[in-house]
């Protein structure tokens, strides 16, 4: 996996959810998660105004990443994602929100002293 084209990829991705550009951010994600993307979209803070990618941990054909998506009333939700390369094309195959501060999906990446941080 490219680290520099998936952080590319991940950085467009936070950008177009910023946006609104919610076509664009539909097409990030797998076949199978696309119909849970509304229930995560509706936790996001109204008006956002920042994407801050948190981490980034490659691991073989996956990547778990966590992004901080905030708004200028401070309100904010981080999201962790997992992506995979299908089809030559790299996808969200799985997101929900951080509970409890602790990024959960990541936990199996750290577990493997292969990934890359």
């Amino acid at each position: 996996m490219d680290k520099s084209e998936l952080d590319r990829r991940i950085r467009l991705h936070g950008h177009n959810i910023v946006a609104g550009n919610f076509e664009a951010v539909l097409e990030d994600f797998s076949e199978r998660m696309k119909p849970g993307v509304p229930d995560i979209a509706q936790m996001l803070p109204p008006t956002l105004e920042k994407a801050e990618l948190l981490d980034l941990l490659v691991h073989g054909n996956s990547a778990a990443v966590v992004i901080r998506y905030s708004n200028a009333s401070n309100r904010s939700l981080t999201i962790e994602s997992i992506w995979q390369e299908e089809d030559g094309k790299l996808l969200i195959v799985a997101a929900g929100p951080v509970q409890g501060g602790q990024p959960a999906l990541q936990a199996l990446f750290r577990a493997d002293p292969k990934s890359e941080g």
